[in-house]
């Protein structure tokens, strides 16, 4: 079970801003970054990060601090369209040597609460490759699977599932 977040000394949670983006950079481009997420190359990684970091003008990209210093991000990624505007697809990463402290944890019980909140939806799901680690920390904020597909992603080392989680807000 991971730790709370809240009692690492100089943690916080703000609103992110574009100065955020070369830490996730940073994050995925270490050993293993990448292995949950679906890009491959470099120019596909900075599309999504451009992205992710562009919902930050909307108040819906939120940044982990220890003492100030970014140490995870996650956003809610809306789609464009009236019907499907009651619900958002959410991301979240985390710096390497900051993991399994409970950071993730915190991040998504924060975007819970500024989703339905600042923005009045009714769910948020997340999309979870292969083993992530990220699977355990949605199943205790509630999220409860809803699809999964076998060989969604191709990678180096063989393709990974993708599964679909939801929670209602």
């Amino acid at each position: 079970m991971s730790q709370d977040a809240n009692q690492i000394p100089g943690f916080d949670i703000r609103f992110a801003t574009e100065e955020d983006a070369p830490y996730l950079k940073a994050w995925l481009a270490s050993p293993g970054g990448l292995d949950f997420f679906p890009t491959t190359s470099d120019e596909e990684t900075k599309g999504a990060i451009d992205c992710w970091i562009g919902y930050a003008k909307y108040q819906a990209c939120l940044t982990a601090t220890i003492n100030e210093v970014p140490c995870g991000i996650a956003a809610l990624f809306f789609l464009p369209y009236k019907k499907v505007a009651h619900q958002a697809l959410i991301k979240v990463a985390v710096a390497p040597e900051q993991r399994r402290k409970g950071i993730a944890s915190s991040l998504v019980k924060n975007l819970k609460h500024l989703a339905k909140t600042r923005f009045q939806l009714k769910l948020i799901y997340a999309e979870v490759y292969g083993d992530s680690p990220f699977l355990p920390v949605l199943e205790q904020q509630g999220f409860k699977q809803f699809a999964y597909q076998e060989k969604f992603v191709k990678t180096d080392r063989g393709y990974l599932p993708r599964r679909l989680l939801e929670v209602l807000l």
